[in-house]
């Protein structure tokens, strides 16, 4: 009783405005804190769109996910013809509806006058087939016959500034020999690496350049390709390898050496580190998976071909 009788004392003692105040000031609080829910819901959506936009691709791929909830949205609605919508309702959707077609065919209007107009600039652009690269072939390498590592290094920032120039594709193979100096010794590693790096050659086109990446590794160019034909390019080089018949003398007995094999495709305005970078994951992964295996990074994701028969 006597906190009670303290508690009303004090209440008592307290001005009346005090409490009106307090009032206001709770009202206040919780009437901003809900604008500020609001608020942040709709600048979410926002900052998603502006962060997109840093990339064209990201928004893309907004837009045509957001089109997609919006159309099962809107399926979902319409299961249901007993849920009738006010006029005002209807004209706003109807409204909006409006206005997302005509902003979509403008899209697709501008896309496709964009397209026209580089497809006829295209016409006078020379064949990917006709540019010619002129590598260097040298410092060469003494063993191999092939630039060595410095000529590697110079004739892919070249490619890649190349990719850069004329919005075309390359790609770029490592091959490692696999345990070349425990299983054949210093001896015969270098003979071994003579005929790998014609073998290779041999496989490859003339337009390709390979180069000594390092002791038991090559490195292969392969300018102007996209996806699709830079991995048949690269198959054939692995099953060319595979299939070849090693000896270390032309009348000594066959001798099974095999390889692994790591190939990325040369992105648009690509630097050498992240090119080096992607090959030489894709070439660990094959080495951990066993002989003769062949990974591909195609600039997202690593994959497996698998060798045929």
């Amino acid at each position: 009783m006597l906190r009670a009788d303290a508690v009303i004392c004090f209440a008592a003692t307290v001005p009346q405005g005090f409490w009106l105040w307090a009032a206001i000031a709770l009202l206040l609080t919780t009437a901003l804190g809900f604008a500020a829910g609001v608020c942040y819901a709709r600048l979410s959506v926002q900052w998603a769109f502006r962060r997109a936009k840093t990339r064209l691709s990201n928004l893309y791929t907004m837009v045509i996910d957001t089109v997609q909830t919006a159309q099962e949205a809107c399926s979902l609605l319409d299961k249901f013809p007993n849920a009738l919508l006010t006029l005002e309702q209807t004209e706003r959707l109807d409204k909006r509806q409006n206005l997302l077609l005509d902003t979509l065919g403008s899209i697709v209007e501008k896309q496709r006058d964009f397209l026209k107009t580089s497809d006829s600039e295209a016409v006078d652009k020379p064949n990917p087939d006709e540019l010619v690269i002129e590598w260097l072939r040298s410092p060469e390498d003494t063993t191999t016959c092939v630039p060595d590592r410095s000529a590697f290094d110079s004739n892919l920032a070249m490619l890649l500034e190349l990719g850069s120039q004329t919005q075309l594709k390359s790609g770029l193979l490592l091959i490692k020999i696999d345990q070349l100096e425990t299983r054949f010794g210093a001896g015969s590693s270098g003979r071994f690496l003579q005929k790998m790096a014609k073998v290779v050659c041999l496989a490859i086109r003339n337009e390709d350049l390979v180069c000594r990446f390092s002791a038991d590794t090559f490195g292969v160019m392969i300018p102007g390709v996209d996806d699709e034909m830079g991995r048949r390019l690269v198959l054939a080089v692995r099953n060319t390898v595979r299939d070849h018949h090693f000896r270390l003398d032309e009348s000594g007995p066959e001798v099974m050496v095999t390889a692994s094999f790591g190939y990325t495709t040369c992105q648009l305005y690509d630097n050498v580190d992240l090119a080096l970078n992607r090959a030489g994951d894709a070439l660990a992964k094959s080495q951990r998976r066993g002989r003769n295996q062949l990974h591909v990074h195609d600039g997202n994701a690593l994959t497996h071909c698998v060798a045929q028969a």
